[in-house]
């Protein structure tokens, strides 16, 4: 019996229940969290590196809310760190820290983690929400329609393939 994909990924994203959310941060368009113990891994550059036991990373639409308001999103990305509504020229939204969703993370990360992930729930175009302690939630919304990657969950430093949704379903690859 083939299941339906909610289930693979509420399967798959159960390894991080239980595991606490300690960092994010961003290369250009890809957010990414780190879960569970924290470990140092060589890069292909041959740098150590800190990262987590698990590594979400995000390439499509994502929030962190409560039940009333939206902390921090992908959508401030495009606003600049300070907030203005008509950025300067020299503004460009790729450069990690120069965003409002860059300073919002900080903040969010400084003052309110380490989280416990204490549940998981999934949709069946592979979106997903993470249910945080203190009644924060991690969600993650698929936004196009095309075979590109939208998330991929890794075991940085380890063997097991990683774990990615795109337009194709979910792979292990």
């Amino acid at each position: 019996m083939i299941k339906e994909l909610r289930d693979q990924v509420v399967g798959e994203l159960a390894d991080l229940c239980g595991k606490l959310l300690w960092e994010s941060g961003r290369g250009r368009f890809i957010q990414w969290f780190y879960f569970g113990g924290r470990k140092i891994v060589t890069t292909f550059a041959g740098n150590q590196k800190e990262t987590g036991e698990y590594s979400l990373e995000i390439s499509c639409i994502w929030r962190i809310s409560t039940s009333r308001d939206i902390i921090v999103a992908s959508g401030d990305l495009y606003v600049p760190r300070d907030g203005a509504q008509a950025p300067g020229q020299d503004f460009d939204c790729l450069n990690p820290g120069v965003s409002l969703s860059d300073a919002k993370m900080e903040g969010f990360i400084r003052h309110e983690c380490p989280l416990r992930v204490e549940g998981a729930e999934a949709n069946n175009v592979g979106g997903f929400r993470l249910m945080l302690q203190r009644g924060f939630f991690l969600d993650v919304f698929p936004d196009y329609s095309t075979d590109d990657e939208h998330w991929r969950l890794v075991k940085p430093g380890d063997d097991p393939p990683h774990i990615i949704l795109s337009g194709k379903g979910l792979e292990e690859q």
